[in-house]
């Protein structure tokens, strides 16, 4: 047992509850399918659309014709050359009203596939596969270091007790001061209800800006209200007999502890918690495999359309 102040840390129950925390494995890594493995049949093209490839070969073939042509029979080379460019056109152009269309439809259902692929993948692997996993890890893993810090920062705040002592007393006393019962000139009974609405009400709350942004607060209301405050200040006195009160003290003991008490009962809980999170793993990776493998074919189908017409 490690004694700090009166603070208690329990180093071999930490310890013991990590060694069992660090023995339960993260599930295995999610397996996405291959979708380029995947084989496909593209679905044809609509009647008088054409493949990019279709294009090119007969496009191909008709220069070669012409050229032959005109090689063979040169004194007709116009004839060809029109010939040619005629035939050329009636083969398609790849921006042609139909082309395009069919295009952009293909298109838009490869990126909807991918999308909802993607979305799919990103969730079997947050909710099944070691990445959701070992981020819960990381998380303990800091709050274990959190927990062994816990009495160095108590001592820490304790210590700065003394430090912000005369601000805090300060605040206690400016806090007293309530603007309801003060006089202020130009300031009456309205003027105060309109700077309660804004959420000042004691001097502690008196800032130049806070009041100037108040309806009906100019620059001569807002002074006075912020010279209020300074009289208020000048007439604070600090007691260094009362610097640091065990009330001061036990309001920083009960927040550590409040906290010891949050990690102690959330590391106790790790080892149980992170073995659901592996055998809930092994029912989802049940659930959406099947989900994931169609969503994997709908994108190489996808895959295999689009293609057609690139």
């Amino acid at each position: 047992m490690k004694i700090v102040g009166q603070f208690y840390v329990n180093i071999n129950t930490l310890t013991k509850i990590w060694a069992l925390i660090e023995a339960v494995p993260p599930p295995p890594p999610i397996n996405l399918p291959n979708i380029d493995g995947i084989a496909v049949t593209p679905n044809p093209l609509p009647p008088g659309v054409s493949s990019t490839g279709q294009n090119t070969a007969v496009k191909a073939i008709i220069l070669v014709a012409a050229l032959c042509l005109v090689f063979v029979m040169p004194k007709v080379w116009l004839l060809w050359a029109i010939a040619g460019v005629f035939l050329w056109n009636m083969v398609g152009s790849s921006d042609s009203p139909q082309r395009i269309a069919e295009k952009n439809k293909r298109d838009k259902a490869l990126m909807t596939a991918e999308s909802a692929y993607q979305a799919l993948a990103s969730r079997l692997r947050n909710e099944a596969g070691p990445e959701g996993f070992n981020q819960r890890k990381r998380q303990l893993s800091d709050m274990r270091h959190e927990y062994q810090g816990l009495p160095a920062q108590e001592k820490a705040e304790l210590d700065m007790l003394h430090q912000t002592a005369e601000q805090r007393q300060k605040q206690k006393f400016l806090d007293r001061h309530f603007i309801d019962s003060a006089s202020i000139p130009g300031v009456g009974p309205a003027k105060k209800a309109a700077l309660r609405s804004f959420g000042i009400e004691t001097a502690v709350d008196v800032d130049w800006h806070k009041v100037r942004a108040v309806k009906g607060f100019g620059e001569v209301l807002t002074r006075a209200v912020v010279d209020w405050r300074k009289a208020c200040e000048r007439k604070f006195v600090f007691n260094p007999s009362q610097a640091v009160t065990e009330a001061d003290r036990n309001a920083v003991r009960a927040r550590i502890h409040t906290r010891k008490k949050v990690i102690e009962a959330a590391l106790a809980a790790a080892p149980g918690e992170l073995q659901r999170m592996r055998q809930e793993a092994n029912v989802k990776i049940a659930a959406l495999q099947p989900q994931l493998q169609a969503a994997a074919r709908t994108c190489a189908q996808a895959r295999a359309d689009a293609a057609l017409l690139r």
